[in-house]
């Protein structure tokens, strides 16, 4: 009798073992798969583009994602990107003019952050939003910006 539940015990961490491997298999190659889909720039051809004033970036709180600070009027927008290699690029330069199509990444149907119980996920990665003067309490994307890159038409 002990043979058989020893049996059994080493089957249960089998199977415990199948199904954490095969979880965070799928959940690395899903995360690469949405970045690309949502940065498409075709998908940002019908949004106006405005002009925003570099301010900082912050590239050192997050393991996946960069936050680039921009200025429009006295707003301040928060640009997320993944953290990318990139060998040649026109880097982003601080009080430079951009012009740039940005997408919320704030569900349509929330109107109000006052009631938020979660924190937006981007890039498989919980970013905390900030508050402050000016600060508009959401998080952007754009396909003109790879990193800290500037990516022209």
């Amino acid at each position: 009798m002990e043979k058989n539940q020893k049996q059994s015990g080493q089957s249960k961490s089998l199977c415990i073992f199948i199904l954490l491997t095969f979880l965070s298999i799928y959940s690395c190659s899903n995360r690469n798969n949405k970045y690309e889909i949502i940065t498409s720039k075709e998908s940002f051809s019908t949004l106006k583009k405005h002009s925003f004033i570099f301010q900082k970036s912050d590239t050192t709180t997050y393991k996946y994602n960069n936050l680039l600070y921009f200025k429009k009027n006295d707003s301040i927008y928060i640009i997320v990107t993944e953290k990318l290699n990139q060998v040649k690029c026109n880097n982003l330069m601080e009080n430079h003019i951009y012009e740039l199509r940005l997408k919320s990444l704030r569900p349509k149907n929330m109107y109000n952050y006052h009631y938020i119980t979660s924190y937006p996920v981007y890039n498989g990665e919980i970013v905390n939003l900030e508050k402050g003067t000016g600060i508009i309490w959401d998080l952007y994307i754009t396909p003109y910006i790879r990193n800290l890159c500037y990516m022209k038409d």
